[in-house]
């Protein structure tokens, strides 16, 4: 069968800003995106971005980028190790709105490291939440901020059955960042934890 894989997906969102429409365009050359009930099929769109979601309120639609820190379609990428929840958010831009970080609870966070799990919150200019970003450290699958033996231990209880990660933690857990979390993942722990190469992120 043909198609492309989530990972495939993931990356033209995330790298190539490419809408939902873009991406089923590429995969599926010559299908047309037909709105339930309707006979009328959507015109596929080629060269433009797909549409952004409208605010109430005539709020412009705001825009979460950063210069330092890779902004995907939901998650954030690209931290350190033991990165201040206000030097995350120095590294932030929020255009037409403004942006808070909670705990993977909910629980507003102003201070302490950031760390896999937690959540960037991107707020319009009206101050209704927009969108929503999964911190991710790769490496980091106890949601401490650090990569270290625990996350080792974790990643082998993982691959052994023995307990499942799942969330952001299995997301961070793929430390090669091929989709899926393998033997190969728990390697590359081990080598960065010996100081023999570094995750990157």
């Amino acid at each position: 069968g043909g198609g492309m894989s989530q990972r495939g997906a993931q990356t033209m969102a995330q790298k190539h800003n490419k809408g939902y429409r873009e991406i089923l365009a590429f995969d599926f050359v010559g299908t047309d995106i037909t709105n339930l009930g309707s006979s009328d099929p959507t015109p596929t769109p080629t060269a433009t971005p797909a549409p952004t979601p409208s605010t109430s309120g005539g709020a412009s639609t705001p825009k979460l980028t950063s210069s330092k820190y890779k902004v995907g379609s939901s998650n954030i990428t690209g931290l350190s190790e033991n990165l201040s929840v206000s030097n995350l958010l120095s590294g932030l831009k929020a255009e037409n709105g403004s942006v808070r970080v909670v705990t993977s609870g909910g629980a507003a966070k102003t201070s302490g490291n950031a760390v896999t799990g937690d959540v960037v919150q991107l707020y319009n200019s009206s101050g209704k939440l927009a969108q929503s970003f999964t911190v991710i450290l790769y490496g980091d699958l106890n949601g401490d901020g650090k990569i270290a033996l625990a996350d080792l231990l974790q990643l082998q209880k993982h691959l052994l059955g023995a307990s499942t990660a799942k969330g952001a933690s299995l997301t961070a857990a793929d430390t090669s960042k091929d989709g899926k979390v393998t033997i190969l993942d728990l390697l590359q722990l081990q080598k960065h934890l010996l100081g023999a190469s570094t995750i990157a992120q």
